[in-house]
């Protein structure tokens, strides 16, 4: 007979668990759209990233082996060694790591931790010139990078330097010029002045042999140090018991 008798909050109990039922599917709304839009910005996100990280790694891949080209060319071996880049992981090349493989002129395949010290430094350093052409630098500062190389490797090495830094000069050169121009014209602001100097400035487009950088090298090898423009020397001067500089323009003896 209990069991018969009506439930007289039974329609209360129903409202409110109507009610509740409707902020729960209102919440869960809510976070399915958030998961969307979430997983719509992460997707979006992880395109930046690879199409980022490619953008860096093909540009790489072409550079690096013209820079190690350069700086392994000689006249016995015009065409220079090989080097090229490799994706442990193509699909997430972010995730994983980049295989780095050099091969000196006249040298089989081998692994980065089988070559010599020289080899590894020549590598490096064909790495390192190869950023450069996509993330130009101003300056670069080398200390003693040609300690593990020969006489032969020193040279090439000097003039890799002296080459890409020759860019440098000419545009300075050219933005004089332009000055004299602009001050014999009596130029307005938006003069050739201006533009010379916004173009000495502005970074270079990426290319294979390097931009304009000044280079400042730490070495003790006359190899290098003879093909410099400019030699900067630290001594002791016992008298005044401190340190001095001496600096000496070597282009004034070019020949």
């Amino acid at each position: 007979i209990d069991a018969l008798n009506p439930n007289p909050h039974a329609r209360e109990r129903l409202e409110s668990a109507r009610a509740r039922l409707h902020e729960i599917e209102v919440e869960h709304n809510a976070a399915r759209q958030e998961a969307r839009e979430s997983k719509s910005t992460f997707q979006a996100v992880r395109k930046r990233r690879h199409d980022v990280f490619m953008r860096c790694y093909n540009h790489l891949a072409t550079a690096i082996d013209h820079a190690y080209k350069a700086l392994t060319q000689s006249p016995l071996f015009p065409l220079g060694g090989t080097a090229y880049l490799a994706l442990e992981d193509p699909e997430s090349p972010y995730l994983a790591g980049v295989k780095y493989h050099a091969m000196p002129p006249l040298k089989r395949f081998r692994d980065m931790d089988q070559l010599s010290g020289g080899e590894k430094t020549v590598a490096a350093l064909a790495l390192l010139f190869s950023l450069q052409t996509f993330r130009p630098a101003p300056f670069f500062v080398l200390d003693e990078v040609d300690a593990a190389l020969d006489l032969a490797n020193v040279a090439k090495l000097a003039n890799f330097l002296r080459e890409n830094a020759r860019s440098y000069e000419d545009e300075d050169v050219e933005a004089d010029q332009a000055d004299e121009v602009a001050d014999e014209a009596m130029a307005s602001h938006y003069s050739l002045r201006q533009s010379a100097r916004i173009k000495r400035n502005a970074p270079e487009e990426a290319s294979t042999g390097g931009s304009a950088s000044q280079f400042i090298v730490i070495s003790l090898k006359q190899a290098l140090f003879e093909r410099a423009q400019s030699l900067v020397g630290i001594y002791r001067d016992q008298a005044q018991n401190s340190s001095q500089v001496l600096t000496l323009d070597l282009d004034q003896f070019a020949s």
